[in-house]
């Protein structure tokens, strides 16, 4: 099975991950228009974390996003990584997700 973008899934004994971002809709309204830029800055930190750990975007819904991976402690450790660039990122004006 191969996902919307074409990349495999992984077979076997999987891990899913879901990820959203808490309180989106009062991010969105108290931003505005800086809103977009948050969501950008979300898009590359998330994308990179599940990468960098072999994970896999099977689906996706306003923010959150589905992922699959090989094994659980990547799973976690993508999370973790997430995390950890979030603490780090530049978010709007005062915004933090």
């Amino acid at each position: 099975m191969t996902t919307p973008a074409g990349r495999a899934l992984p077979a076997g004994t999987v891990t899913f991950l879901f990820l959203d971002i808490e309180k989106s809709t009062e991010h969105l309204e108290s931003l505005g228009s800086d809103y977009p830029q948050l969501l950008e800055t979300y898009w590359e930190l998330t994308g990179q974390a599940i990468a960098d750990r072999g994970g896999v975007i099977f689906g996706s819904e306003g923010d959150g996003l589905f992922i699959a991976f090989p094994e659980a402690s990547a799973a976690a450790l993508s999370a973790i990584d997430a995390q950890a660039a979030y603490a780090n990122a530049p978010w709007p004006r005062s915004s933090s997700v």
